[in-house]
């Protein structure tokens, strides 16, 4: 602690409403400045008749407070000196206190005493911004384009800030968070240029300014002292899992020990992404060199802030000294301050006042390229929303589906559209969920549940079933739906009719329809052609919709043809007993493979009534089917 005289000047404003205090009116603050952006707070009073503040000052608009520190020389200084400090942040909290002195305690309010804590913009304005957001080809330098605060500027200088990613994802952490995240994860910077007021993603550290950098003597300097940071003693491991290709490569940074490893494990198909994660993971665990900690005895003439160069004053102090000839960067600095008048005593208008300070600034060496991070929390990935698969196959009504592979690399993938950002992004192409013994491709326009990370995204599961797949609950049913569409498919169902269970085979290829039906005690083969595309006299009276068929023929005992009862007049019992005599024979016939079926349908038709034309009415159906068969039967008795 030190005493000195200060020239102290807030000035807050909150949009055309402006209040100025200074001096003796302000009567403590607080600041801490890092590399990557300050907070702090400041108390001073104000007299009723004078205060001009209350009327706004909870007031719900942003406010911006500006603090200025300058040390007050002696008449005979040679210079003019400079702020040690200029800040200008964003109100993050308020306090009032109304005081009456001593002898007015009975008489009301005579000052009131405020207090404020601020903070750089950034961490007031982007550290609430939450944005879950997708975007596809495009680099985070657009991302932060688009997600920064009136009065809050990033550059995204970093080279790997700029590279345009087939998908980039904000998941919706806090902006402030992920920004910090992405710098601290890729080997960079994340930096607040405190002359300039903007922050920055960089790749390396900016070389102090020659024209800002500063020389403290031992006029300035109580004491400075240096810290030693341990190296690392892990070497860096990265692992791929890749099962047709793994592969583990290692890093060992000067100091480290033998059996204590750090390892990241990963999982790519493409040889070269372990290398490229390598660098990463190294370029986050350079040896930290050693700090300089300077306590002030004196307030220093000009800004003392990060980014600021500083040599030591070798006139001051003896070259003999660890470290004197090296060249700084400062890296942090902190100061408090009050002054000694309790009360409302302290009122005492004037422009400057004498307080007891507490200063200490942190060097690096120029050369330092560790990086100073603030506290975050990493981005909450993956994040997760609906997909719609994009095929430029076919119509909105099929289910066609397209995969695309990489020349480079050999991989192949799904495009896949995200609605809620309009957003096209590729992902892969993998089994998912079922063995590599089934080849189900997800369909055009199906809906798909992701997960997606930082630049890539999977598919977590399947949300719907397709068109035609699903059946009437009254059915049990289940079924796979093989093909492009209604007009180009083959299905494999299960169902219930009448409580028995049946299973049918079922392809349409345009007009062509074949079904292959198996119930209780019987087998059906159907073929023909779709009445709608073909003519009468082309046309056999066979459906191809299993439950029609199962309508039309129900099967009899022990696999024969069955009692064809409907639509049957009572005078076709003769036929009813010839065709349960010939059972056997029929049962034969159907053993027989598809080629004698065929053969018979074929006879059948052959000798079907050409008024069956139209094949409106089931009874008129089964009657030429009867005939047919009443025929066939009465040749073989009389053989």
């Amino acid at each position: 602690m030190f005493k000195d005289n200060v020239q102290a000047v807030v000035k807050i404003s909150c949009g055309t409403k402006v209040f100025r205090v200074e001096g003796r009116q302000v009567f403590g603050f607080e600041l801490d400045q890092q590399s990557w952006g300050f907070d702090g707070s400041v108390r001073f009073i104000v007299k009723k008749d004078d205060d001009d503040l209350l009327s706004w000052f909870d007031d719900d608009d942003l406010m911006t407070l500006d603090l200025t520190l300058t040390v007050v020389l002696g008449e005979d200084a040679k210079t003019k000196p400079t702020p040690f400090v200029d800040v200008s942040g964003l109100v993050t909290g308020r306090e009032l206190r109304e005081l009456a002195t001593d002898d007015q305690a009975n008489q009301g309010v005579s000052f009131r005493e405020y207090w404020f804590s601020f903070a750089d913009p950034a961490q007031v304005l982007l550290r609430q911004h939450c944005p879950a957001l997708l975007y596809a080809e495009a680099s985070l330098a657009d991302a932060i384009k688009e997600n920064l605060a009136s009065g809050v500027k990033v550059d995204a200088t970093m080279s790997a800030a700029k590279i345009d990613r087939p998908l980039l994802c904000v998941p919706g952490g806090s902006f402030y968070d992920y920004l910090c995240w992405f710098a601290d994860s890729h080997g960079g910077y994340f930096v607040y240029d405190y002359a300039a007021r903007t922050y920055e993603l960089a790749d390396s550290k900016a070389k102090p300014d020659s024209k800002t950098s500063i020389s403290l003597d031992k006029h300035h300097v109580a004491r400075f002292r240096h810290g030693f940071a341990s190296p690392p003693r892990a070497e860096v491991r990265v692992h791929n899992s890749y099962a047709l290709q793994p592969k583990t490569v290692s890093s060992s940074p000067t100091g480290s020990v033998k059996g204590v490893s750090r390892d990241r494990l990963m999982r790519s198909a493409i040889a070269g992404d372990i290398d490229s994660v390598m660098q990463r993971e190294g370029a986050r665990l350079p040896r930290r060199g050693r700090t300089m900690t300077l306590d002030f005895q004196r307030c220093p003439e000009s800004a003392v802030e990060p980014g600021v160069g500083f040599t030591i004053d070798t006139d001051s102090f003896t070259s003999q000294r660890f470290g004197v000839r090296d060249k700084y960067r400062c890296r942090q600095m902190s100061l408090s301050a009050t002054t000694d008048e309790p009360g409302a005593r302290r009122y005492s208008p004037g422009p400057w006042a004498s307080y007891e300070l507490d200063i200490e600034s942190v060097f690096e060496t120029e050369s330092e390229a560790s990086a100073a991070m603030p506290e975050y929390t990493a981005p909450p990935f993956p994040m997760r929303a609906e997909g719609q698969i994009v095929c430029e196959i076919g119509g909105d009504e099929e289910r066609p589906y397209a995969i695309a592979t990489d020349n480079n690399t050999g991989l192949s993938s799904y495009q896949v559209r995200v609605p809620l950002w309009n957003a096209e992004i590729t992902v892969l192409a993998q089994p998912q969920f079922i063995s590599g013994h089934m080849y189900f491709p997800p369909y055009k326009n199906a809906r798909i549940l992701l997960d997606i990370d930082f630049d890539e995204a999977d598919i977590v599961r399947y949300l719907d079933w397709g068109p035609g797949v699903q059946m009437p609950m009254d059915s049990q049913g289940n079924q796979i739906l093989f093909g492009r569409g209604a007009t180009s498919e083959t299905s494999l169902k299960h169902s219930y009719v009448d409580g028995k269970s049946m299973l049918a085979v079922s392809r349409i290829e345009g007009a062509d329809t074949e079904l292959l039906t198996l119930q209780d005690g019987g087998l059906v083969l159907q073929v023909k052609e779709d009445s709608s595309k073909a003519s009468a006299s082309e046309s056999v009276d066979l459906s191809a919709d299993v439950a029609a068929a199962s309508g039309e023929l129900t099967a009899a005992s022990k696999g024969a043809i069955g009692n064809v009862t409907q639509g049957f007049s009572d005078g076709q019992a003769e036929l009813k007993e010839q065709m349960n005599s010939s059972v056997g024979k029929t049962e034969a016939a159907l053993d027989d493979m598809s080629a004698a079926v065929s053969a018979k349908a074929s006879e059948m038709k052959s000798k079907a009534d050409a008024s069956t034309a139209a094949l409106a009415a089931s009874a008129a159906r089964l009657n030429a089917q009867s005939a047919a068969l009443k025929g066939d039967l009465e040749n073989e008795k009389n053989k």
